[in-house]
């Protein structure tokens, strides 16, 4: 599966294809268009995320690339 990778305030997240499509579609319907207001969307949920992406490791404990 393919990762894209997520720069947040100098740290690289890898998201998985699922996980960019759900993001731009949250990030699009939220109507946050430019990059700034990307990432400080992925700073202020950044807790969901890492606990969402911590279930799903947990799931497919294949993709452990930390």
């Amino acid at each position: 599966m393919s990762r894209i990778p997520i720069t947040t305030e100098g740290r690289l997240h890898y998201l998985t294809a699922t996980e960019t499509v759900l993001s731009v579609f949250v990030c699009s319907t939220k109507m946050l268009c430019s990059w700034p207001e990307r990432e400080h969307f992925y700073e202020q949920n950044e807790q969901q995320w890492r606990q969402c992406r911590a279930e799903r490791k947990n799931q497919r404990s294949v993709y452990t690339k930390s």
